[in-house]
This record gives structure tokens, sequence and C-alpha cells, in this order.
């Protein structure tokens, strides 16, 4: 196998800026990737903060021990507890036979660098994979995409839902899902690997409850020589652990609002803005009868209601449900890397094209709270060109003319060079 680095251009300018290191795009940054000793300067800074390590390793073992995590991960899982223990972490939905393959990168991405600043800071650095199964659009997570007579055909797995349930809690109809994964598999021709991989797939099936299960069983076993830790935001555990910062966004929730627009609004005078807020956002998700509704402030009547007038709350009553139930309570775009911040001790942050244009409009929200931004590193991509269509490339001469427009494609060690 031959591997060349490339770099290609994302899919909006901010993120594009923001790779070549151009000033204007790095000032809604707290910190430059560019800069060589980027991760010795927020170690510093993490180690001056606290976070709730012995409560988090307690679920983390619980949670990543019901996929059989590996000896290596357990272990992972205890380091946290280390105060000079860091993390490499990023997130994503828990996509069917894991969703997108830009998530298999991300993975990939996350184990690398926690492996490389291990070793160039001499302090424990932990992969750690969000899965994010607060989410509730089961419609971005229910396919996949097949090849069909030189065409993308997706393929969608059929499930009813009457709810607005985070995925967490959607369960699996088994049958169907079965039914579903044979029917992908039967689109590609058969290979020495093929009914191996299928039964490692239906193994994990069999084992799994939920599509979050279904997800972990399959990372998990994937991974599991890496040392990979696995965490569902969604989860009653996390929650509980996440309640006192509930409490702080819902009573600076105003504030948090003006933040966001305030930096959007000097984002915009150069770039497009990437989230949908108003005023009146709130930046949360209550679980109303079983269905996550949107919360939005309504400062005449200094209450918290339903995007679709679902439901109304006092701040008051807001609050001590996030006293006494935060499970009932989730996080937008907003709020969830503010919940990473608090939650992990958080050494960088992988992230996508998309998040890293969403997150420099956080800059101010995470100021408001006292907190830094972690340093927002892309995910690592790939193209995959099999032998034959590389022997067509090199007849037509289309290999040098495709790199020709390309500059040479910055590593995640070491982001000038």
């Amino acid at each position: 196998m031959e591997i060349t680095d490339v770099s290609l251009k994302a899919g909006n300018k901010l993120t594009n800026d923001y790779i070549k290191g151009e000033k204007q795009a790095l000032s809604f940054f707290h910190y430059n990737i560019h800069e060589k000793d980027v991760y010795e300067k927020r170690l510093a800074d993490v180690q001056k903060q606290s976070y709730p390590r012995e409560q988090l390793a307690e679920y983390l073992l619980d949670f990543n021990k019901r996929y059989g995590a590996s000896s290596k991960t357990i272990e992972n899982i205890e380091k946290l507890k280390d105060p000079n223990s860091v993390v490499v972490v990023g997130g994503q939905q828990a996509g069917l036979l894991t969703g997108p393959l830009y998530t298999i990168h991300k993975v990939i991405s996350i184990v690398l660098l926690a492996k490389q600043q291990e070793e160039a800071l001499n302090v424990p650095v932990l992969p750690v994979f969000w899965i994010a199964g607060e989410d509730h659009d089961f419609a971005e997570i229910n396919h996949v995409y097949t090849e069909h007579k030189n065409q993308l055909l997706k393929k969608t797995l059929k499930h009813s839902l009457k709810k607005k349930q985070m995925v967490s809690q959607i369960e699996l109809d088994h049958e169907a899902c079965r039914s579903w994964v044979r029917d992908v598999f039967q689109t590609f021709n058969e290979t020495a690997h093929t009914n191996q991989v299928l039964h490692f797939v239906l193994e994990a099936l069999d084992k799994s409850r939920t599509y979050v299960d279904f997800f972990a069983h399959l990372v998990t076993t994937m991974f599991a020589e890496s040392g990979l830790i696995l965490m569902d935001a969604a989860s009653k555990e996390v929650r509980s652990i996440e309640s006192s910062f509930f409490v702080t966004l819902i009573e600076q929730n105003d504030k948090l609002s003006s933040a966001v627009m305030e930096q959007q609004t000097e984002i915009q005078k150069q770039y497009g803005r990437m989230i949908e807020v108003g005023e009146e956002t709130a930046h949360l998700f209550y679980s109303h009868n079983e269905n996550r509704v949107l919360l939005e402030r309504d400062a005449e009547q200094e209450q918290f209601v339903g995007k679709q007038n679902e439901l109304a709350l006092s701040k008051e009553e807001l609050v001590q449900i996030a006293k006494q139930t935060p499970e009932l309570l989730s996080n937008n775009v907003v709020t969830r890397p503010l919940m990473q911040e608090y939650l992990l001790p958080t050494l960088a942050f992988i992230a996508g094209p998309g998040e890293v244009a969403y997150w420099a409009e956080l800059e101010k929200a995470f100021s408001l709270f006292s907190f830094k931004m972690p340093p927002v590193v892309p995910r690592l991509s790939y193209a995959i060109v099999e032998r034959h269509i590389e022997k067509y490339m090199d007849e037509l001469q289309l290999d040098r003319l495709f790199k020709s427009s390309l500059k040479p494609f910055k590593r995640l060690s070491n982001p000038n060079s």
C-alpha cells in the first residue's frame, strides 16, 4: 500500500483559512494550532482546572465494560483519575454500521494525536470518543450508501418512530435490522472476508438493545488495541455529573445567547455563520412526554417554553429539574462543547470541517464561563484509490494534474510542517 499526504480544501472559507493559519480565522479561537508549543500551553491551562475525574471514571468503567472493553481501555480509564492526565476527544452520532467513513477517520485521528502527545508531553493522554446519543434526528443515522450500476444507492433501515426520542433511547427492531444488514452486504461482491465481517456485525447486533449499543459494540471491537474510551452523551450517569453545570447554563442563559450572537456578528463581517440561533434560543432540550423539545426563553413571561409551545416552565422549575432529574435535559450544538469542557480535561478537540467553522462562533460563550476553547484540530481524511483506478489515472496523467493543485498536508503531530 502506498500512502501519499495531500491537503484538500474544506467546504467553507473559514475552515480553509484556519487550516492555512490565516490570522483572521485564528482570531476566533483561544489557541493557535500552528504554534509549536500549543499543546504545552494547553496542558498548563488544563492542569489549573478541576474536573469530576472520579465520577467520570466510575461511569466510563461501567459503560465500556458493557461492550467488552480491552484491558488497555480499562487501564486508560483508570489513568483519568491521575490529575496530570488529559484527553483528546471527538464525537459523532451513532450511525448504522458506524455511519459515514469520516466517523472512523475521526476515531483514528483521536487515537493518533493522543499517542503522539503522550510521547511529547510525558503525561497520560487518553483517546475519548463522545457518542452523540442525545441527538434525536434518526433520519441522519438510519442509512448507508452503496454502489449500484455506477451510482450511489441509499439503503435506509425502515423504523417508524412516533416520538422525537434521543437515539440512546430508541430500541432496535432486531428482525428488521438483521434483514437490512444482509441486504447491504449483498450489494457488494463477496470476498474472502465477507462471511467473517458479516458474522462480526450480526453478533454485535444480537448483543445490542439500542442503536448506540450497536455502534459501541462495533467500535469497541474495531479499536480494541488502541485503548479508545467511549462515552454516551445521553447516559443518565453523565447527566447526573452534569447537573450543576446545567444549573449554570440556565441561570446564565440570556448572557449565553448574547455571547453567541455577538461572536456571530463579528464572524459575519468576514464569513457566513453556521449556527442558526435567535436571541430567544435557550440552547437546551427538555424531554417532555418522551419527546425531545427545544427550549426558548420567553423574556416577557419569564419562562422557558417549547419551540412549538409544547410546555412552559419557570426558571425556578427548570433549575429544580436540572438538580433533581437532569436526565430530562440535553444540550444543543452550542452547549454541547461547553459541557464537554466542563466534564473533560481536554488537551485537543478533533473536529470535522463543519465543526471547525461552528466552534469559531463559540469563543465568547467559552469565555463567559471562564473556559478556554481547547485547540481545535481538523480530523484526518482519507481517499482510497484501488489499484486498477490508480493505473488508469497514471495512463491519463490524472495523478500529476490532481496533485499539482494541492499543497502539502499538515500533519497532526506538527501543524507547521
